[in-house]
């Protein structure tokens, strides 16, 4: 499972339709009433991609090998009783929300010297409503301020989170929604192997430039791309390999 975010600022929030547009313009499918990476040729792809990298934005993308949680149970979280349906999209949500955040207090810090709410747009998928997500992090930052967190390595940075802020929506109708798909299918193409047994991990190595880097380490791997669980690179083939070393080597 790929989860991808694109980070703005506030006063782009508009300018985004005018990128979508531009974007399908640049490739040519005025048909198209929204942007939708999947079902373009190879050739537009890379198009797509080479715009994105050059909007002001940046991207976190978190990659999950779900194969290896075949038959694995949680037992404090069935406990917990909290978001039964979307648990693995809600988890898998605030690895990405936990650097988006981190990044988002950095730069509200360093730009306007005070912490300023984030808005999160979450686009609309089978099985997951907008109460699911708010109750799960309404949980975690109840668990968060009792010191209570089962995992408390890291956590959304609280004070720019407004759950009251958190939006769900057809990715047809948010232009910033289209370009996080943008991400998310890239780096979806770069680990998963088409029919022909290939992996295509070029679309995913021209977004570089808008894959954050973390202000702390200046790394991107890790922050802006998040692999879960930690990868270890024997047990991955080269191939698929390919697109974590990129970002590794910076």
């Amino acid at each position: 499972m790929v989860m991808s975010a694109v980070v703005v600022r506030a006063e782009n929030e508009t300018t985004t339709v005018k990128w979508a547009k531009d974007i399908i313009r640049d490739i040519d499918q005025h048909q198209m009433t929204h942007l939708h990476f999947s079902k373009l040729r190879e050739d537009k792809k890379s198009i797509v991609c080479n715009a994105v990298a050059n909007l002001p934005l940046r991207s976190f993308t978190v990659l999950s090998h779900k194969k290896n949680m075949k038959n694995h149970r949680n037992l404090a979280a069935e406990k917990a009783r909290v978001n039964r349906t979307a648990w693995f999209f809600c988890w898998m949500s605030r690895l990405l929300l936990e650097r988006v955040t981190a990044y988002c207090e950095y730069r509200s810090m360093n730009d306007y010297q005070e912490l300023r709410k984030v808005r999160i747009e979450f686009s609309e998928r089978g099985g997951v409503n907008i109460d699911d997500i708010k109750a799960y992090y309404r949980y975690l930052s109840q668990q968060s301020e009792l010191n209570m967190l089962y995992l408390d390595l890291y956590q959304p940075a609280w004070p720019v989170v407004d759950i009251d802020q958190f939006f769900i929506y057809p990715n047809r109708m948010r232009a910033g929604l289209q370009l996080a798909d943008a991400v998310s299918s890239s780096f979806y193409h770069a680990v998963e192997r088409t029919n022909e047994g290939l992996v295509r991990p070029q679309f995913a190595k021209l977004l570089h430039k808008t894959v954050c880097i973390n202000p702390k380490t200046a790394l991107r791997y890790g922050f802006g791309l998040k692999v879960m669980p930690t990868w270890i690179p024997s047990r991955l083939p080269p191939d698929q390999a390919d697109i974590l070393n990129h970002y590794l080597d910076g």
